[in-house]
């Protein structure tokens, strides 16, 4: 049901409706599947640290870890 509500999602800007790209629904969706993720795991009793990476911080991370595991 979430998907078919993100699929017609739409943003307000400057008093117009725009509908949301594609970009923009599938960033919507990995946000709310990892809220939900871990709203679930927490009435389990169990707490995910959140985790968040600036863009520079993510590449970073992924070349070291390139480095690493392409010896």
């Amino acid at each position: 049901m979430l998907l078919i509500l993100v699929a017609s999602a739409a943003y307000i800007q400057g008093g117009h409706v725009k509908k949301l790209t594609d970009k923009q629904k599938s960033r919507l969706w990995e946000q709310r599947r990892n809220a939900n993720f871990q709203g679930s795991r927490r009435l389990e009793g169990v707490d995910i640290p959140r985790v968040t990476l600036s863009a520079e911080d993510a590449m970073a991370r992924l070349e070291e870890l390139r480095r690493h595991y392409e010896r």
